[in-house]
């Protein structure tokens, strides 16, 4: 979530009224650090709101894969305060051609599971979603923001990943029917079914 202001003042101010923050230039929320880092640095370069949104989304998806991945849909909610005006994007997928009621019959299923690659049938919409919000961001709040500086963060980071012991890793053990998943899920996020350490590199060959 991020929200931008008119730049009038050359720095940004916090004053706590109550048990509400009001921000003078901008203000990003996200559920890791390096996103929210991602989206602030779009504001400080002139992006919009939306702007900073499609650079955090886009980190989330390397930092925090678990819960935000390309292969997962999108919802947006956009305020534009100079028309006041709301607009949204529904960017969830279409249901899949096969994921049919005989399908799941014919593998002795009466109904569609909760986990694994059968819970799994819609096409991802995320991708798409970023792509008009993109194209919301450039046509109609004006943005002069590029595609390549919304995802630096994340091809940054793809290539040299520093975060540190996975949080997949540790909400794992919590989640029930993980079990017999945990051993594959965990290879590509640790050495010898190890958590990396601290600041361990990591580097995705693309």
């Amino acid at each position: 979530m991020a929200q931008s202001y008119p730049r009038a003042e050359t720095h940004t101010q916090l004053q706590m009224l109550s048990e509400h923050a009001y921000y003078a230039n901008g203000v990003v929320t996200a559920p890791h650090y390096l996103a929210a880092i991602a989206g602030l640095d779009i504001l400080r370069h002139g992006g919009t709101a939306v702007d900073a949104c499609i650079s955090m989304a886009s980190t989330l998806c390397v930092v925090f894969p678990h819960m935000c991945t390309l292969g997962g849909d999108a919802f947006w909610l956009i305020y534009a305060h100079d028309t006041g005006q709301m607009y949204g994007i529904n960017a969830s997928g279409r249901a899949a051609l096969a994921a049919s009621r005989d399908f799941y019959q014919k593998k002795g299923m009466h109904h569609i599971p909760p986990r694994g690659y059968l819970a799994i049938n819609t096409v991802p919409g995320l991708v798409h979603g970023l792509k008009t919000a993109f194209e919301f961001s450039q046509k109609t709040l004006g943005s002069r923001c590029n595609l390549a500086l919304l995802m630096q963060s994340a091809l940054l980071l793809a290539h040299l990943w520093l975060n540190g012991r996975l949080n997949i890793l540790r909400a794992m053990p919590r989640i029930p029917r993980f079990t017999l998943w945990k051993q594959n899920l965990l290879k590509p996020f640790s050495q010898r079914a190890r958590a990396y350490a601290m600041a361990h590199v990591l580097c995705s060959q693309i």
